[in-house]
This record gives C-alpha cells, sequence and structure tokens, in this order.
C-alpha cells in the first residue's frame, strides 16, 4: 500500500491534517518460513513521522501497529513500538480488544473530537502474547511527493503468537493491518485480499533501502 501526501491538500492526510511531518505513506507485509521452521509475518512501514517526536502540546508520537483479523472492527493485536506501562514494552505482541486501545484526535475525517475518535493508536492495556523483532531507522531522503527525511520500520513477527488466528496453511481469516501516530493525523491500513507467501518480495524492498538486517536486531532501543 502506496499513500504519500502531496501538495494539493494544504496538509491534509487523513482524517487529519500535519503534512509531511505525520505522513504515513508505504506499508509492505510478506511472510516466510526460516530454517528452524517457524514462520514469520514481515512487515515494513515508510513515514515522514520521526519516531523521536515527542509528546506534548500539538506534538504527537508515534503509535503501534495493530491487526483486525476477520475485518469486523475489533483490533485483536497490537505491536507496540514504544514502552506504554511497565509491563508492556516496545516489541511486545498483545492480544486486546478495542477498548485496549488508545484513540485519535478525529470521530471523522476533518472532525476535531477527541472524546469520541475511533481511531486507535497506541496499547494501553491487555495480554502480552509474544515478542516481535522490531527496528527503526535513522532518517533517510530521497523519496516521496515531498521530499524531507522518512524513517522506516521493520516487524518480524512469529506467527504462532496469532493462536488460533493463523493456521499451517497461513491466516484462518482475513485481516487488515493498520499504523499510525498517536493523534491519528494518518493512517495506513493494509488488507490482503489472500495468502500468498512471498518470501523474495519484503526482502527486495529492505535490500533497496540497505534496511535488511535491522529486523534481526530484537527490541533494538532508540
Amino acid at each position: 500500500m502506496v499513500e504519500d501526501q502531496n501538495n494539493s491538500n494544504g496538509g491534509y492526510l487523513s482524517p487529519g491534517w500535519g503534512g509531511q511531518a505525520y505522513d504515513a505513506e508505504a506499508m509492505y507485509l510478506t511472510t516466510y518460513t526460516r530454517a528452524n521452521g517457524q514462520t514469520y509475518l514481515a512487515i515494513g512501514m515508510i513515514t515522514g513521522h520521526d519516531p523521536n517526536t515527542p509528546n506534548g502540546s500539538n506534538s504527537y508520537g508515534r503509535g503501534d501497529f495493530a491487526i483486525d483479523f476477520g475485518r469486523n472492527g475489533t483490533w485483536d493485536f497490537g505491536i507496540l513500538t514504544a514502552d506504554r506501562s511497565a509491563s508492556l514494552h516496545r516489541g511486545d505482541v498483545v492480544s486486546t480488544s478495542n477498548a485496549n486501545w488508545a484513540t485519535g484526535l478525529w470521530s471523522a475525517p476533518g472532525v476535531l473530537d477527541p472524546a469520541n475518535s475511533k481511531y486507535v493508536t497506541a496499547v494501553n492495556s491487555g495480554t502480552d502474547v509474544g515478542n516481535a523483532s522490531l527496528a527503526i531507522s535513522g532518517p533517510f531522503g530521497n523519496m516521496g511527493n515531498l521530499g524531507g527525511n522518512h524513517w522506516f520500520y521493520e516487524l518480524e513477527i512469529p506467527v504462532a503468537v496469532f493462536g488460533q488466528y493463523w493456521g499451517a496453511n497461513g491466516p484462518t481469516e482475513s485481516f487488515d493491518l493498520q499504523w499510525t501516530m498517536l493523534c491519528a493525523n494518518d493512517l495506513i491500513t493494509l488488507d490482503p485480499v489472500a495468502y500468498v507467501s512471498e518470501p523474495g518480495s519484503l526482502a527486495l524492498v529492505l535490500g533497496a533501502l540497505g534496511l535488511g538486517g535491522l529486523v534481526r536486531r530484537r527490541k533494538s532501543r532508540r
């Protein structure tokens, strides 16, 4: 999924504003099985949002990855990109319901109404079911309609953590994958239409960016 901001919309993304500094631009997904027999879901995501953005006055930090198996509007798992509590840490895979998530600023596209927002952003609570490898690149340029700095998130998730939702032949239900920052100014959602194992496709993307080795650095800290 590629969804790049441009200059024609006055900084509007969807459902909020923020321009390049809050632009979620592309998301990639594949699966593969390693020599140890364990299968992994691999995710790559490019954004113009600086992962070191502080959360404060008119400033909103990075959010977590959310997965909705069944595409029924319930976010079943979160993969944490930062420490969220004393027991929920960066790289944790957490079983959730929607009540376990913080939400953003918007109740509908362009409607500022934080009290009634439906857009999930970061995991507040839930059950830790396993760990993913997560790496976040430093800034790099020469990408996107608006240029500027970009950052790459890379995750490797053992599919065993998904329990009943992932069988021997792949996911047992269709699913959505989503990421946004804590304000939910821009959401990017990937909805694979079918299970297709393509072990080389994400590697090509990562190799082109020079980031393929990052995924092996489990829970590397920033």
